[in-house]
């Protein structure tokens, strides 16, 4: 599984994370390479994906 797909299932699973932990959790270096590589393969903001996402 790659570290994008282990991102999403922990956004998924938990509406109570902070992203830099969901960074580290899914085996990125920092925040800054984890944002923008989700920005990059899912097309939205980690902040704004799944149960994060104020409705």
């Amino acid at each position: 599984m790659s570290k994008f797909e282990v991102a999403k299932e922990i956004l998924l699973k938990n509406s109570n994370v902070q992203l830099t932990d969901v960074g580290y959790q899914s085996g990125y270096y920092d925040q800054a390479h984890f944002a923008k590589e989700f920005k990059k393969m899912s097309g939205q903001n980690a902040k704004y994906f799944g149960p994060l996402c104020p409705i």
